[in-house]
């Protein structure tokens, strides 16, 4: 399998500050990469630094075969990447279709649709809500909708920061299960930052567990559990 991300040695942070330091992994075509790790591990770190919000200050990070370290933030969408990220990014005055739109920056209105109503076909939640301004969704229906932007665009790697936010539970589970399936049948790649542990853990191929900046754990997702997640996140504050 073709690796579409690839973290190599990285260390990065925001000004002289270091975050984290020293990170490695790669997530292939049709892969689930879940990220864990305690609050202020460097979990969105890791993602800004691929999406060069954050500052890459040794090691080298690829995308879909390019190298971004010397790219800024705005050439990353064109290598082919969605991003939900953290605390979400839909425009609250527009309606659904109108951020679905945006998202695309196409001008085609036949593909404009089509890209619209398959996402919409893959969340059916949002099909009814198409014309309704996004102000007026729920929590979870705003959610969905960030996740749809980031899959309208067909991109090679996915990106989700945090999508269970306002989310309930078992909503969350259906969402992400759906999501992986996009990932997997399109031979994408989803690098995804969770809170809730069992779920992405469940889904995931790969995990990487940081642990004050560094890597913990770095492999297969059936190598550890959710008691060895706790134990590999939290041993250091337990010294």
């Amino acid at each position: 399998m073709k690796a579409l991300v690839a973290v190599d040695h990285v260390s990065a942070g925001y000004g002289d500050k270091v975050v984290v330091e020293g990170v490695s992994f790669e997530a292939h075509e049709g892969e689930v990469v879940a990220i864990f790790g305690a609050n202020g591990s460097g979990k969105s770190t890791v993602l800004r630094a691929i999406l060069r919000t954050a500052r890459i200050l040794d090691g080298s990070i690829t995308v879909a075969g390019r190298e971004v370290n010397l790219l800024a933030a705005y050439e990353i969408p064109a290598l082919g990447v969605g991003v939900l990220p953290q605390g979400n990014s839909i425009f609250a005055s527009l309606t659904v279709r109108e951020n679905l739109t945006v998202a695309l920056r196409l001008t085609n209105r036949h593909e404009i649709q089509g890209r619209i109503s398959k996402v919409a076909a893959a969340f059916p939640e949002i099909a009814p809500f198409l014309d309704r301004q996004a102000a007026f969704l729920s929590g979870g229906e705003r959610q969905i909708l960030g996740v749809c932007r980031a899959l309208v665009t067909d991109p090679k790697v996915v990106i989700l920061d945090e999508p269970g936010a306002g989310v309930a539970p078992g909503l969350l589970t259906s969402m992400l299960e759906r999501v992986a399936q996009v990932v997997r049948q399109g031979g994408k790649a989803l690098l995804v930052v969770e809170h809730n542990a069992p779920v992405t853990l469940a889904l995931a191929d790969k995990a990487l567990v940081l642990r004050e900046g560094t890597v913990a754990y770095s492999g297969a997702a059936g190598g550890v559990s959710i008691e060895d997640l706790a134990r590999l996140m939290l041993q250091a504050e337990a010294r």
